[in-house]
Formats: C-alpha cells, sequence, structure tokens
C-alpha cells in the first residue's frame, strides 16, 4: 500500500507538511484533501469525436453515437420542467439505498427539508450521496436516474450560466488531475487534433501546485493507472460553449479556486507529453459549431417542439438507438397524461409505434397506430396532414 500523505501534528519538521497544531483544523484538513483525492481516483467519461469522410458516414454516427444521446439527453434535461414528484421519487429512492447508513441518511433529510435551486452547487459540491449518485448516473448513462435528477442538473447549470456572466471576463487556465487506466491513456494519447466530450460535470482548480500535490508521487509499485494533468485553456469570449464558472462563493469548500465545467463541454485535445512520470494532456474549450456533429444535432433539435417533456426525452432516446428505455418514458407519458390532451396522446402512440416497427413487432405497431389514428379522427378534419401521416405509416 502507497502512503498519499502524512500529516504531522503538533510538532515541527522540514521533511513532513502540513505541519499542524490545532485538531480541529487537521481533522477537516484531511477531510478536505481526501474528497479531493476521491474525486482523483474517480472515473469518468469521455467521448472522443471523429471526422466524417464520405464513405465512412453511417460508421462514423455509429462511432459518435454516445455524443449524440448525450447531448440530446443533456438538452431535454434542461429545458424539461420537472415536478415535485419527481424530486420525491429520487428521495425515496434513496432512502432505500441507504437505509441503516446513519450519516448519509441524515444528510438525506437535510436534503429533502432544506434543498432549493440556489443551493445547487453547494450540494453538489458537498461530500454525500447526491455527488456520488449523479456522477455515477453520468458515467454509466443511467437515463432514469439522470430523469429524476433533473431538477438538481437544471439548478447548476442556471447557476453557471449565472456565475459566468458575472465573474469570468478574461481567459482561464485551469487544471485537473486524475488517474487513468493505461488503456484510457492510450486513447487519449492517439486523440491530439481531435474533441472529446466530457460525459459529466468537470471539476477544475485555478491552482496547478494544489492539484500536482493531490495526484501525489508516482508509485513505483504502480503500473496499471497513470497520473495526469489536465491543462485547460477557456476563454470567456468563446460563444455557443456550454457555462463554466469559478464556483467558490457557492461551494460548500468556498476557500478553494474551483472552477465547474457543464456536463456535455467539448474541448480540443491539443498535445501530450510525459514530463518525469506525470502526463500532461492540454485541452481547449471549444466553440460547439467547431464540432461537424453539431449539424445533426441541430438537425435533430429543429425537430423538437418547444416545449419539452416525457415525449421530447423518449424522441431524444428513439433518436440515439435507446429504444426500450424510450418505450419506458413513451408509457410514462401516457400515464402521466389527461385523456383530453389529445395532441400529445396521439404522439406517443405514434412514438410508440415507431419502436415496435423498429423492433420488427409490426402487429405491435399497427395497433399503436390505430389508437393514434381513432383519437384524431375524433379531433381533426379527415384531411388534415396528421391523420395522412398516420395514414403513410400504415
Amino acid at each position: 500500500m502507497q502512503i498519499w500523505k502524512l500529516f504531522l501534528f503538533f510538532g515541527w519538521t522540514f521533511q513532513v507538511k502540513p505541519v499542524i497544531t490545532e485538531l480541529c483544523e487537521l481533522l477537516t484538513q484531511i477531510t478536505n484533501d481526501h474528497v479531493k483525492r476521491e474525486k482523483v481516483e474517480e472515473p469518468f467519461s469521455i467521448s472522443v469525436l471523429h471526422g466524417v469522410d464520405g464513405e465512412q458516414e453511417k460508421s462514423w454516427l455509429d462511432i459518435n453515437g454516445n455524443y449524440l444521446h448525450f447531448q440530446l439527453l443533456i438538452d431535454v434535461l434542461i429545458r424539461m420542467k420537472s415536478s415535485l414528484n419527481d424530486k420525491d421519487e429520487f428521495i425515496e429512492l434513496c432512502k432505500n439505498e441507504y437505509h441503516g447508513n446513519s450519516l448519509q441518511y441524515n444528510i438525506l433529510h437535510e436534503f429533502e427539508n432544506t434543498y432549493c435551486s440556489d443551493m445547487a452547487i453547494w450540494w453538489y459540491t458537498r461530500e454525500s450521496f447526491l455527488y456520488r449518485i449523479l456522477n455515477k448516473a453520468f458515467r454509466i448513462q443511467n437515463i432514469d436516474l439522470l430523469f429524476l435528477l433533473r431538477f438538481f442538473i437544471r439548478d447548476i447549470h442556471r447557476a453557471l450560466t449565472q456565475l459566468k456572466e458575472n465573474q469570468i471576463t478574461y481567459p482561464i487556465r485551469v487544471y485537473r488531475g486524475q488517474l487513468l487506466a493505461n488503456d484510457e491513456l492510450a486513447t487519449l494519447v492517439g486523440s491530439v487534433g481531435k474533441i472529446i466530450s466530457i460525459n459529466s460535470f468537470f471539476s477544475t482548480s485555478l491552482n496547478r501546485d494544489y492539484v500536482v500535490f493531490i495526484l501525489g508521487d508516482a508509485d513505483p509499485n504502480e503500473n496499471s493507472l497513470k497520473r495526469v494533468l489536465f491543462e485547460i485553456d477557456a476563454g470567456s469570449d468563446i460563444q455557443n460553449s456550454k457555462p463554466f464558472a469559478e464556483i467558490s462563493e457557492r461551494s460548500f469548500f468556498n476557500d478553494e479556486q474551483e472552477v465547474l465545467f457543464m456536463a456535455g463541454s467539448i474541448f480540443r485535445l491539443t498535445e501530450v507529453e510525459e514530463v518525469d512520470g506525470l502526463w500532461i494532456i492540454r485541452l481547449v474549450l471549444c466553440k460547439e459549431e467547431e464540432n461537424d456533429l453539431m449539424k445533426l444535432y441541430d438537425h435533430m433539435t429543429k425537430k423538437k417542439e418547444s416545449t419539452i417533456n416525457l415525449l421530447s426525452l423518449g424522441t431524444a432516446l428513439s433518436i440515439s438507438g435507446k429504444f426500450d428505455q424510450a418505450e419506458r418514458f413513451f408509457r410514462r407519458m401516457l400515464r402521466e397524461l389527461s385523456t383530453d390532451d389529445y395532441s400529445n396522446l396521439a404522439e406517443s402512440y405514434q412514438g410508440l409505434a415507431v419502436l415496435s416497427a423498429e423492433k420488427g413487432d409490426y402487429q405491435m405497431s399497427l395497433g399503436w397506430n390505430q389508437k393514434a389514428l381513432e383519437l384524431l379522427e375524433q379531433k381533426l378534419s379527415p384531411d388534415h396532414p396528421d391523420i395522412d401521416f398516420i395514414y403513410n405509416n400504415i
């Protein structure tokens, strides 16, 4: 086992730092540094975007499907209205998960009774169940859980947008320490010049020395993980990028120089080098239109209605080929709609019809289309384009 850090209480030495003479200060320092070290060791999801080359278009879309899926998902989640039922459902899920864990259960109770949108970043940066659940949901693409957490994701997005408007007026360089597996590092080394997407919130620091300190020294006996320092350049003049901001004034750790990037932010990987056992990966924040995939993404999002709801999420998942998950949200939409909302009911039926056809169940697809047709024929004229559309599908 490697000793990562050594604290000395009530003494003095030139060899061991920090030297701390107050017990409360020592405990706070150990807790804070432990939280930071856990983030260094925690895996996070990166998508490398590949260019398109004529005949390779189909494989290009397949390769970049995860990126498109994630961008559509984030767009829908932050624009979609949430309800108190979603938060309550999330809290009940957490109560079942942390039953018997008194520490996390007490924090959950505090969250249930005191959370408000202005405290989103404070709760995200606090060491608790919320940070771990959200980041894991991003990492494994747990759509059902991210759907319940959309109130929290949207609140963080709003906070970052507000902070950015009021504070960052010049280009900044920030840093992120990470332990990466050999294959993950090899992927990034081979991706110089390409665009990468960070598929979660991306926490960085203005303090390079502290980030390197948290990474620790290289362990000669550790071959499976490599020490990586991300150096990220970001300018406030970059338009059409997802928001980022220095969050100290709203953070649980308000004495740190932390800069947080919105989930789904994209960067260009410009350089990789190794210096004394430390891999340095340099990134530059990108405008979203720099990415060829944004043309396809914009085409998809323009098709979405201005009112974002469960139907939008089901459609986004269908576009991304997540048919089983899309079906769950279409069915949930049907359960929650009132019987007089014929337009959304019909679209939900049609969404299920398309999914059934994609799965090869054409009889089921016909049944859903007939439900949509029966409903619309009661409300619309026989020559309405929506009715013609369903007849064409049948």
